[in-house]
């Protein structure tokens, strides 16, 4: 079940390596997923597949590609190795049908299907199995200028359990279906098919981090949401739609009195930067919604949809350590809070408790 897993993530993997093959500089990429595949004598068993290879973020219209070298990693569960190791297996092989979509510039979806094989792995004695898969991907032509994206699917695996002397265990060879666990990223990557002078490619981040906030003095305010950009890869520029989700706060003003406080970021322009070099820049506005604010966390003393500072804060962000267009990393900046408005009786009072500067962002963009 878990090298079904793993090999539809190689297949997978391969396809889109295919895709993406061009003159450009290639750039890693990663994509982690989970599946449910079946196995003999078990319920579906929970498989984590890391696919990675080097894939250009450009090719050229009408440009033939070249094969790419894929890897797959699967961590196979301990019961599935169990399983076959009560079989007298002592190695597992095999092939597998992989699926997947190439998503055309224009909006066109291309199924694909992509033969793969598995490395024969040993079964250890106890614990789980980790079961690399290596291959290389078709080469493929675009015949149309835009964004083409590559998405992993599900797969068919054909597996052979051996007998320490190289003869089939006792489940012969069998066939599994492994099927993609709903709710995840699919996209391995996306591609700029052209010169890129006036395309985009679009690359959506998940976001998680912190911000703290110096008159807030009780540890960082936790940050989730995503970063949604369009690149320009001939030059690196981006601009992106940031959402932030609203998250409640435990913090204490005037350095004595604790607050609990429903807080969300909005921004109130698209983020703009630049991508290039390994590193990265960006610059974010927005405003700080205090929704409600709770004395001692449960005594509600103000908040609203309009209680929010009164001027847009301005975040020049930068990368702390190496930032990939595809994969992400981290950014890093300060920013300086107005005072509030809107937030009823006690507005007054309440906006010494956030006004001034040298508050932080720590945020870091993974594939998403």
């Amino acid at each position: 079940m878990s090298l079904r897993r793993i090999l539809a993530a190689f297949a997978c993997g391969a396809v889109f390596l295919g895709a993406g093959a061009g003159v450009a500089a290639a750039a890693p990429v990663s994509l982690t997923a989970t599946y449910s595949c079946n196995f003999p004598l078990l319920d579906p068993q929970p498989v984590k597949v890391t696919i990675s290879s080097d894939i250009p973020t450009t090719v050229g219209k009408g440009e033939t590609t070249p094969a790419f070298d894929l890897r797959a990693v699967s961590e196979v569960p301990a019961e599935a190795a169990r399983a076959l190791r009560g079989l007298g297996a002592r190695t597992i092989g095999g092939t597998a049908s992989a699926s997947a979509s190439l998503t055309l510039p224009g909006g066109i979806d291309l199924p694909l299907k992509v033969p793969v094989s598995l490395q024969t792995t040993d079964i250890p004695a106890s614990g789980g199995l980790t079961v690399v898969a290596t291959g290389q991907t078709p080469p493929l032509t675009f015949s149309q200028e835009g964004v083409a994206r590559i998405d992993v699917g599900d797969l068919v695996l054909t597996l052979s359990p051996r007998l320490a002397d190289g003869t089939l265990a006792g489940t012969n060879t069998f066939e599994s279906e492994c099927t993609q666990n709903p709710g995840q990223n699919r996209t391995l990557t996306t591609i700029q098919v052209g010169d890129g002078q006036t395309g985009t490619v679009e690359r959506p981040y998940r976001v998680k981090g912190t911000s703290a906030i110096n008159t807030l003095t009780k540890g960082p305010i936790a940050l989730n949401g995503r970063l949604d950009t369009e690149l320009t890869p001939s030059t690196g520029a981006f601009t992106g739609t940031l959402a932030l989700d609203r998250v409640r706060a435990r913090l204490v003003a005037l350095g004595i009195i604790p607050i609990t406080a429903d807080v969300q970021f909005v921004p109130t322009q698209r983020v703009t930067g630049t991508i290039a070099g390994g590193g990265a820049t960006a610059t974010a506005r927005f405003k700080v919604r205090v929704a409600k604010i709770y004395l001692f966390g449960s005594i509600a003393i103000a908040g609203g949809e309009n209680c929010q500072t009164k001027t847009a804060s301005v975040a020049a962000l930068a990368s702390a350590g190496g930032f990939d267009a595809v994969t992400g990393g981290r950014l890093t900046g300060t920013y300086a809070l107005s005072d509030l408005t809107g937030c009823g009786a006690l507005n007054a009072f309440l906006s010494p408790l956030t006004k001034g500067g040298g508050n932080t962002l720590d945020l870091t963009l993974t594939q998403g």
